[in-house]
């Protein structure tokens, strides 16, 4: 995905949570509201080629993220997430060794954060909600599947309303029974399975709150 298209995307979503933001009522208004952009590395990910047998991996690249954690009266964090991956799909098939096509991938997730110790900063997330993979090959279909994560990290406060943040994810991709994936483009067919119905992938991520 070009810059300029990631960056219209970001702004899109920024803006519609900000929205979301004024739009509570007055009851949910009533803790602090933090808006974390994130960057970091994302890896994990193997496929198997259905006709050659051949490992095909989602190469490690950089993510963009943008995470909004909202103090409700109640005292309880709730979490939005939304984190884009431009990647690529590598292969070990000795014929043609490389990389086949690139990948975007999007999380959109819900949940909550707790945290640990408020002090030290440190907490739990966990999330659910949908991954998108849209691969950049003819004859492969864009994918939307079920998703959850969990993680951790620690805050470090500078100054009252600015400060840094440093995490780690797990998310894991639920595929159909096959282990299908990249399904339902003009051929028709499902050619990249896996060996598992879960798809796994970590991320770790650095980033600055920004907190009101």
């Amino acid at each position: 995905m070009p810059l300029y298209q990631f960056s219209h995307r970001l702004l899109t979503i920024t803006f519609s949570v900000l929205l979301m933001i004024c739009l509570m009522p007055p009851t949910a208004k009533a803790g602090e509201t933090d808006i974390v952009l994130l960057t970091g590395l994302r890896g994990g990910g193997e496929f198997e080629d259905a006709g050659t047998g051949a490992t095909l991996k989602l190469k490690e690249t950089q993510t963009f993220t943008l995470v909004l954690d909202k103090q409700m009266k109640n005292g309880k964090y709730y979490e939005f997430y939304y984190s884009h991956q431009p990647s690529e799909l590598t292969t070990n098939d000795p014929s043609s060794p490389g990389t086949l096509f690139d990948v975007d991938i999007d999380y959109l997730h819900f949940g909550g954060k707790h945290y640990l110790n408020k002090e030290n900063g440190t907490f739990l997330v966990g999330t659910i909600g949908a991954t998108h993979f849209n691969p950049k090959a003819a004859g492969l279909g864009e994918e939307t599947k079920f998703s959850l994560g969990i993680g951790g990290g620690i805050e470090f406060m500078s100054q009252k309303n600015i400060g840094l943040r440093l995490e780690g994810r797990a998310f894991g991709n639920f595929l159909d029974s096959s282990g299908a994936i990249f399904c339902g483009g003009s051929s028709g067919g499902c050619t990249i399975l896996t060996s598992s119905s879960v798809l796994w992938q970590l991320e770790l991520n650095v980033g600055v709150i920004f907190r009101f």
